[in-house]
């Protein structure tokens, strides 16, 4: 592999413009930043889905309680 292949090899992978090598990482931080906010919404979303139901249902018998107490 003489000096002029492995040059030429760097250049095709590392980006010429610096402007290209910050674009496309602010680009895959991006992704990945907004791939983890909606992990975490779709993650809480389902847990919270659930709660309510139970509380409510412990709410209402706790009343229930308490109205025949009186």
């Amino acid at each position: 592999m003489s000096l002029e292949t492995g040059a030429t090899v760097t250049a095709s992978i590392v980006p010429s413009d610096p402007t290209m090598g910050v674009a496309a990482f602010a680009s895959v931080a991006l992704a990945l930043i907004v791939g983890a906010m909606l992990f975490l919404t779709l993650t809480s979303t389902a847990s919270v889905s659930d709660a309510p139901s139970a509380s409510t249902t412990h709410s209402n018998a706790s009343a229930k309680a308490a109205e025949t107490n009186d």
